[in-house]
């Protein structure tokens, strides 16, 4: 009877220390790989996950696991948005809040940031409900905004901007302005959904960045592949999908987007049916094809659009709910553990415009995952 009561005492107090873990850092340098069972160079949020592991910024779990895809709260968000600002907390007597013990690790953290990330309802933060899209955003805003807004910049943002709460709408369009909120494939922000802990760190590190960012143009993960074309560019995807419908026999669809105040984004999707027999006849034999369909797209969309700049991508994307490596290349693959699916994105060749001109025109190399950036100086 003694060591049953043993063994279980011994498992509850397993179970406790995993439950209630406190977070833990990886040092400066550290191979976060060998840290967090959970992450790896894989998944989408690696590169901007990793630098604010190594700074402190961001914490892992006892068990070994950062839980990227876990929601991330209220309260934890406050941390992160202190930590990520150097919003040093201070000593404090009283918080403001009825539900913030001022005895709490969190306490100092949620009154250094109350400007930025206020409570919910009055004289209550809700520390331990998931924090939303729209707050998120709104705080980062709040401590980075400059300039004002025009009320057509307001409309132009996204698909679902009327669901933004009212007094949020000015933070949010300029966050999708300025890059900070990109939004989803299908051009919608989704302002009441849950912040995961690896969409809140991209946020965050983009917000932290924002100078290095505008200085440097545009990151990776602005020309990732979309399925749906932005408001107000219908007509020039019509247009491009009536001039060049099929590139060396194989049909493509046309996707625009707007990425900045006079940036737009192409993406000329292959037809997913045909992955195999268009590497091997396109890309892998006549290459040069590419570059001269990607010039000639990117001539008429530059003579089409009102924006300075045009770039263009022509390249393959799938979603995937089996996991695909013993048929597609494994460079090509990003494993979403919280959707739980595959997807496939792959860069062939692509053109830059600027003032209806063309700049520059690549091949992307085998292997390379990522498109193809341009000169990032004939961006700004």
């Amino acid at each position: 009877m003694k060591k049953h009561i043993i063994f279980f005492t011994v498992i509850s107090l397993l179970l406790c220390q995993c439950l209630f873990s406190e977070p833990v850092k990886a040092g400066e340098g550290t191979c976060i790989e060998s840290v967090f069972e959970d992450l790896n160079k894989k998944h989408w949020a690696y590169r901007v996950i990793k630098p604010m592991v190594n700074k402190g910024i961001l914490n892992g779990y006892e068990d070994n696991t950062f839980r990227p895809g876990a929601g991330v709260s209220r309260e934890e968000f406050a941390i992160m948005f202190a930590n990520s600002f150097n919003l040093k907390p201070d000593p404090i007597k009283e918080i403001g809040f009825l539900d913030v013990e001022t005895e709490s690790r969190a306490a100092a953290y949620i009154k250094a940031v109350k400007p930025y990330f206020p409570g919910k309802s009055g004289d209550k933060f809700c520390p331990d409900q998931s924090a939303c899209r729209e707050n998120v955003v709104a705080a980062i805003v709040k401590i980075k905004k400059t300039g004002e807004l025009f009320d057509n910049e307001l409309k132009n943002s996204f698909e679902d901007f009327s669901r933004v709460s009212s007094k949020l709408k000015d933070f949010i369009a300029w966050a999708r302005i300025n890059q900070l909120a990109r939004g989803y494939p299908d051009n919608t922000f989704r302002p009441r959904d849950k912040v995961s802990r690896a969409e809140a760190a991209a946020l965050l590190n983009r917000a932290v960045n924002l100078k290095v960012a505008k200085k440097d143009s545009l990151q990776e993960e602005d020309l990732y592949p979309f399925s749906k074309t932005q408001k107000g560019y219908e007509k020039l995807a019509q247009k491009l999908k009536q001039k060049h419908s099929r590139l060396y026999g194989y049909n493509v669809d046309y996707y625009i987007k707007k990425l900045s105040k006079d940036v737009i984004y192409v993406f000329v999707r292959v037809d997913k049916e045909k992955y195999f027999s268009f590497n091997g006849e396109v890309y892998k034999k006549n290459a040069g094809i590419l570059k001269d369909f990607a010039r000639e797209v990117g001539k008429i969309a530059a003579h089409s659009s009102k924006e300075e700049k045009v770039i263009l991508n022509i390249g393959y994307t799938l979603s995937l709910y089996y996991n695909p490596e013993n048929v597609y290349e494994e460079s090509y693959i990003t494993y979403i553990k919280d959707r739980n699916m595959w997807k496939i994105n792959r860069f062939y060749a692509g053109a830059l415009a600027v003032s209806g001109k063309i700049q520059k025109t690549w091949v992307s190399k085998p292997g390379d995952n990522l498109p193809a950036l341009c000169d990032i100086s004939k961006l700004q």
